[in-house]
Parts: structure tokens; sequence; C-alpha cells
């Protein structure tokens, strides 16, 4: 078939369809429809054409993940967010109804992440241990040893005569005196 061939029957495809169409009422389209409608072919065109329709590199909106992070936690970066404070921040936004930027800016977000810095720094700032770091532990068995008295406890009593003794083997030394007072 020749191309004039080809167009006398789409020719006659639009005539048989435009019979048709004129019994039925045509739609009303909206804007947003024929927007589509259009760029569907004008891409169809550029197929066929063979042309590129990628945008180039300069024009691409930026990536989402750049580095490694995505926009919210580079956000969260700059703004300096704590790690475990994150989640909080984006359900607040969530429940707010707001983008983070936007919540990020209220002051009850504010003043809520300020006290929840201020509890992990004074978390930070005790110690864990219960003991003072001075004061020697009193049921610690070199303290007895180094006061040269016997405790009241018991167990601990007797761990400190086992503990004298055993130094005592090891020291290589005699002494007149015995070293188990009368515990009985």
């Amino acid at each position: 078939m020749s191309e004039n061939e080809k167009e006398l029957e789409l020719e006659n495809e639009d005539d048989g369809a435009s019979e048709e169409e004129e019994s039925k009422p045509k739609p009303k389209l909206t804007p947003e429809q024929i927007l589509g409608i259009k760029k569907r072919q004008f891409s169809k065109l550029a197929k066929e054409l063979g042309v590129d329709l990628s945008k180039p590199e300069s024009e691409k909106p930026p990536s989402e993940n750049i580095n490694g992070l995505g926009l919210e936690d580079m956000f969260f970066e700059i703004k300096e967010v704590h790690v475990d404070d994150r989640d909080f921040v984006k359900q607040f936004a969530k429940a707010t109804n707001t983008t983070i930027a936007e919540a990020f800016k209220m002051d009850e977000l504010q003043t809520v992440l300020t006290k929840r810095n201020e509890k992990r720094v004074s978390a930070l700032a005790i110690p864990e241990g219960t003991r003072r770091g001075a004061a020697p532990a009193r049921d610690d068995v070199d303290y007895w040893i180094a006061k040269g008295e016997l405790p009241a406890d018991s167990d601990l009593r007797r761990k400190v005569v086992m503990e004298k003794v055993k130094r005592a083997k090891h020291s290589g030394r005699q002494t007149g005196r015995s070293l188990l007072p009368n515990i009985i």
C-alpha cells in the first residue's frame, strides 16, 4: 500500500466515526484531561520521530537520597535534632497536618524537644554507680584487712580470715602470733 492509500483509509475511518459521534453529544473535558491528552499525543509523536524527551541532569529535581541521607534526615542533621527525637517530630507533624519544617517552627514542639534534650543531658551527667567514689566499700574484704579488724557479718568475717590466711601463705613469712583470732 502506498502512503496515499493509507491516508484515504484514515479519512474513511474518520468519516465513519464522525457520523456516530454526531448522534451522541460529546462530554466536556476538563483542562486537566485536555492537558493529559495533549501530553500523550506529544510523547507518542516524539517517540515516532525518535526524539529524546528526558530532562538533562541540570533540570532534574534534587535527588531524595544525597550522600546516603534522605531529605528528612538532612533536615534533622541541619537542625541538630537528636536521633531519638526524629520519630517524635514526624508523628507531631502528622498529627498537626503540617510538614516537618512547619512543625519545627511551632513553639509546642520546640518546648518538648528542649525538655527531652535537657532530660537526656542530665541523665548523662548522673553517675551510674551507687557507691561513692572516694569512700571504700564496707562489704569489701580488702577494706577489713586494711583496717585490721573483723566485720560483724559472719560470712564476710569468714572471707576476711580466709584471705588473711591465703596472703600469709603467699608472703612466706612466719609470724609468732596466730592469724586466726578467737572466733568462737
